[in-house]
């Protein structure tokens, strides 16, 4: 970032960064994560005690996912990169253009999937809490019940119909 010139290459993490940008929306991690865990107590229809102990481990996953994303970006890169330079091989400025672009589209693409795919997660966590059921404990503030009937999980929507800091539409997750 410091000391870099227009000719010098995005590189993966520089593309991951700026999707993450993209989905944390002027938010945080821990913003993010609860947002995550938010989303599950409302497609479940559970109680919202239940996001003091689910947001840390929907963070704990996010992060482990996040480190995955990476690669994927750099062999979307890659690919879009010698595609272009199989049409044009002495366009490298284009080349690189083609690769940033795949390349950030691709961990637009990635980031997205994986929010559906952790507020997916919780949901069936806590149906698996609701549906064991704890009869005959001690009413707790905190156990897992449920206010009303379960509903659909999907992209918010200021996800949504988002365009990338290349002003193209991201693809569908």
């Amino acid at each position: 970032m410091a000391g870099r010139s227009e000719s010098d290459p995005v590189y993966p993490e520089d593309l991951v960064r700026s999707a993450l940008k993209w989905l944390l929306r002027g938010g945080t991690w821990e913003a993010l994560a609860r947002e995550l865990a938010w989303a599950a107590v409302q497609a479940a229809g559970a109680n919202y005690a239940t996001i003091e102990w689910l947001t840390p481990l929907v963070e704990a996953r996010l992060a482990d996912k996040v480190d995955g994303v990476e690669f994927a970006v750099d062999m979307a890169s890659v690919r879009a990169r010698s595609a272009h330079l199989q049409l044009r091989p002495s366009d490298r400025t284009g080349a690189d253009s083609a690769a940033t672009l795949e390349g950030h589209d691709e961990a637009v693409r990635r980031l997205g999937a994986m929010y559906v795919e952790e507020v997916e997660w919780a949901v069936s966590l806590i149906g698996e809490r609701l549906d064991r059921g704890r009869r005959g404990e001690r009413y707790s503030p905190f156990s897992v019940r449920r206010r009303r009937p379960r509903s659909d999980v999907a992209l918010p929507s200021a996800l949504d119909d988002v365009r990338t800091p290349f002003g193209r539409r991201r693809r569908a997750a």
